[in-house]
């Protein structure tokens, strides 16, 4: 893989995550002092540790960058300056540094499992850290306040979230050692996580993140057009519409006025209809004619 390409996929990834915390901040419980309990460091733990420092922290300046210009990214689908700069914004600026410090200091203990949960347990302090000081000074709240608020109630979820994303990093570093072979399985699970990523990344960054491993993947395979033409159809068209992230005509639309969420709430129906329609179709063609080629194996295996 020659440099640019490899920044390419770097910067698709990067978008990637950012669309992931994205979409784990909604997976939130509001609390009455306004900092919800959400999944969204879990994703940043991730980006942090899969993407390096570099791309990692510039995931979640995109991310912060979607939320200030009015983006409903932030948990309860909020966005805007009055969200990132309100009393709560710190821990949600707080992002940058997590991602950053459990990238580096990944790096530098190793990939283990007790390295991956230090780097995290650092970056959620420092996250805590700005989060909490961001607090008091805008609220006027005295230290204990502040901790029993906004620190204290959320440490055990913090503590399964480092553990599940220590736990997901570990199985990811050995899954991405080997190739994915294009199995009719394997290949209409790769079209289903590129239409479900459309949305959130845009039809072009999924097509971008995708198209390779599916390539690569079917290579060994007599009949493979097909699922490039089913992957037009799915991630680089139909994915897309559910948000204004997902397509650029949608995204104008929305910087004159349209509600962010006006596609997802009349489309919703009718593109997982769609979609699933078309991923069953594609299903059993790659099995029938995954079958008349005699279930063919790569040459390596």
């Amino acid at each position: 893989m020659t440099k640019s390409s490899e920044n390419v996929r770097r910067m698709v990834l990067c978008a990637m995550f950012t669309a992931l915390v994205a979409v784990c901040s909604q997976i939130a419980v509001p609390m009455p002092w306004g900092v919800p309990i959400n999944l969204a460091l879990f994703a940043v733990y991730m980006a942090g540790t899969m993407l390096g420092p570099v791309w990692g922290t510039a995931s979640q300046v995109v991310f912060i960058a979607l939320a200030a210009i009015g983006v409903p990214v932030l948990a309860n689908f909020q966005g805007g300056p009055s969200a990132i700069f309100g009393k709560t914004g710190g821990y949600a600026i707080g992002y940058i540094l997590t991602a950053l410090l459990t990238a580096l200091l990944t790096k530098a203990l190793g990939r283990k499992f007790w390295s991956l949960c230090v780097a995290m347990v650092v970056g959620c302090a420092a996250c805590y850290v700005l989060g909490t000081i961001w607090f008091m000074i805008l609220t006027g709240a005295d230290l204990v306040s502040a901790l029993g608020w906004c620190v204290l109630p959320y440490l055990p979820g913090d503590a399964v979230k480092i553990v599940l994303a220590a736990v997901l990093t570990m199985q990811l570093d050995k899954r991405l050692k080997g190739s994915l072979v294009g199995t009719p399985v394997v290949n209409t699970g790769i079209l289903a996580v590129g239409t479900i990523l459309a949305s959130w990344m845009g039809t072009t960054g999924a097509a971008m993140l995708l198209i390779r491993p599916l390539l690569r993947a079917n290579a060994h395979r007599k009949y493979r057009v097909h699922s490039v033409v089913f992957f037009i159809f799915l991630v680089a068209n139909i994915g897309g519409s559910l948000t204004p992230l997902g397509d650029p005509p949608l995204f104008l639309g929305f910087l004159k006025g349209v509600s962010f969420f006006w596609t997802t709430v009349h489309l919703f129906c009718k593109t997982v209809l769609l979609s699933v329609i078309l991923l069953g179709i594609f299903f059993l063609l790659d099995t029938f004619l995954f079958s008349k080629e005699g279930k063919p194996k790569p040459a390596t295996q």
